[in-house]
């Protein structure tokens, strides 16, 4: 599982990073990220099952929800002014209770079951940010940051110790 934490850090860092050093900030580019940051989590899980590495259920859910957004965004690219929110959304608001409900099992006293906690309520707090659409340059600011913070949230745990 911490490769799979690290890769996801990693990726959705540098979707974060891109995005804050972007000069466009329209749909077009939210979208493309979007589709590119959910397309390589997928692959990156997928390629950790296809490898027998052990991915827990919360996280085959997850790359199912992502490889879900990649195909979505990849048939509406044409018109990212149409589907972008509906995709933040949609990732945000699934990724969210399918972490929050992973965390039931674990428990909130166990280090997986906090970060599991802290990142389904990242998740659902950019859901509820793009139901109600706002304005193009902020939104696509608001999902770079919460790809970064995500990013250096699974880094972090990745690189955390697990306990013995």
């Amino acid at each position: 599982m911490q490769i799979l934490y690290a890769l996801r850090g990693a990726i959705f860092f540098a979707a974060g990073v891109f995005i804050t050093f972007s000069a466009d900030h329209g749909y077009l580019i939210g979208q493309q990220v979007l589709t590119a940051a959910m397309g390589l989590y997928a692959a990156a899980g997928f390629g950790l099952i296809a490898a027998k590495k052990q991915v827990t259920k919360a996280d085959m859910l997850l790359m199912v929800v992502a490889l879900l957004i990649t195909m979505i965004s990849a048939l509406t690219i044409q018109a990212p002014e149409v589907s972008f929110y509906f995709l933040v959304t949609l990732w945000g608001l699934g990724a969210g209770a399918i972490e929050l409900f992973a965390t039931r099992p674990l428990g909130f006293k166990t280090r997986v079951g906090q970060e599991r906690f802290l990142s389904g309520m990242f998740s659902i707090l950019i859901g509820f940010l793009f139901i109600a659409p706002i304005d193009v340059v902020s939104a696509v600011g608001f999902m770079g940051v919460y790809f970064a913070i995500s990013g250096v949230h699974w880094g972090i745990a990745a690189a955390t110790p697990a306990a013995k």
